[in-house]
């Protein structure tokens, strides 16, 4: 027994926007020759079926079915059985995503909720230029934002949502402003964050 050893890699599978006139494809043998490029559709391979880097130009009829399979299979196999593998290109509408409108929360807020939109992706991940955290989960469209004490002394903060398995990565911000109030410092005392000094009050006594 003779093990076959040829082998061939046409890639990984892709998502790309429904408009895209050109796919560039890089196709990879080992102890094969080369290898020849085939479609489950009506586009066409240019410069050639027959090289391993080449693109497709995909058909109005492959975008309107939404996706389509390319195989590359390997040719020159020297007598042993030929080797083949595909990748699915799947055709997608751009996508669209709204992170919200701009807001001001007062000092005191505990939670900032969000309410996200994605369109045309498999979902979108919040992110912050802060140091907060995201409740329950930073995937979540509609989501809570716990301000960080960075957050507050900044008294601002700005919210990512970031689309992905889309077309193209699509991202919208939201602008959070914190108003200044009362703080609560570790030692129960209430101040102004805009006051200049911390008033200190003790006693002492002496035995």
């Amino acid at each position: 027994y003779t093990p076959n050893l040829i082998s061939v890699n046409a890639g990984p599978d892709t998502i790309v926007c429904n408009n895209t006139p050109v796919i560039p494809l890089t196709g990879t043998v080992a102890i094969a020759m080369g290898g020849t490029w085939t479609s489950s559709g009506s586009g066409t391979f240019s410069p050639s079926p027959d090289s391993l880097i080449t693109s497709y130009i995909p058909s109005g009829a492959d975008t309107v079915a939404g996706s389509v399979t390319l195989t590359l299979t390997t040719t020159g196999n020297g007598g042993c059985a030929g080797s083949s593998d595909y990748l699915l290109v799947t055709f997608s509408a751009p996508p669209s995503v709204s992170a919200g409108s701009d807001t001001i929360v007062c000092f005191s807020t505990d939670t900032i909720w969000l309410t996200g939109s994605v369109a045309n992706a498999g979902g979108a991940v919040w992110s912050t230029n802060g140091s907060g955290t995201f409740s329950p989960e930073d995937s979540a469209l509609n989501v809570g934002y716990v301000p960080s004490v960075a957050d507050f002394l900044n008294e601002t903060v700005t919210l990512y949502l970031s689309t992905y398995q889309s077309c193209y990565n699509l991202v919208d911000s939201i602008r959070i402003d914190i108003v200044p109030g009362v703080m609560v410092w570790p030692s129960d005392t209430i101040v102004c964050t805009d006051a200049d000094t911390i008033p200190e009050i003790g006693s002492a006594s002496r035995r």
